[in-house]
């Protein structure tokens, strides 16, 4: 089952990945943030800010084809309650972070898109959201097991913290790189990025 090939992701993840693959055996109602429609990412703009209400996503029709056949899950700001989209971001990445300081300071309330693929045991994702602090702590590590290595461009926005024991920094057009076995605190500014989980064997 798909629970089997990602023992180590929240269940509200892999259900929504099992349903947009027709995988038997898994039901509920999640519907309005597992349809494929939220998963079409918006068109990217000069805009400096990230977040906030957003028009009808384009379609790209050359990777739509094959977008279409791998197992997806999302979800877009626009389509929920502030607390549902609130709620759905911190159970997508709660395996990986814990997050805190939604918003603070930003005149615009917290929002958050997310769009990703499962390709075999290896994740791919497009998230836009407001600033927030992410914590790894040894909790963290501890609840989420799985050994696996993030790598994340960030399109928009940045971070700045420690990963391990090592400051970091990042903006626009940088390209980091996180194991999953360390602890982490960042605070990011409103953002877009790219991210590749990617377990330790095939890293």
């Amino acid at each position: 089952g798909r629970a089997d090939l990602y023992p180590d992701l929240p269940r509200r993840f892999i259900k929504g990945l099992a349903r947009s693959a027709a995988i038997p055996g898994w039901s509920g109602t999640d519907a309005k943030i597992e349809s494929k429609a939220d998963c079409t990412p918006a068109p990217m703009t000069d805009d400096p800010t990230t977040t906030g209400q957003r028009g009808t996503a384009g379609t790209i029709d050359d990777t739509t084809s094959v977008a279409s056949l791998l197992p997806t899950f999302g979800f877009t700001a626009a389509r929920m309650a502030p607390d549902e989209n609130i709620a759905a971001w911190r159970e997508a990445v709660a395996t990986l972070f814990d997050v805190d300081e939604l918003g603070r300071g930003e005149p615009a309330p917290f929002s958050a898109d997310l769009c990703s693929y499962a390709m075999g045991p290896v994740l791919i994702g497009l998230s836009r959201a407001s600033g927030q602090r992410f914590l790894r702590t040894t909790a963290t590590v501890a609840r989420a097991g799985g050994d696996h290595i993030i790598l994340q461009l960030y399109l928009k926005g940045g971070f700045d913290g420690v990963a391990g024991e090592m400051p970091v920094r990042v903006g626009a057009g940088d390209i980091c790189a996180f194991d999953l076995a360390q602890t982490l605190e960042t605070r990011a500014t409103a953002f877009e990025n790219v991210t590749l989980v990617v377990p330790r064997p095939m890293f």
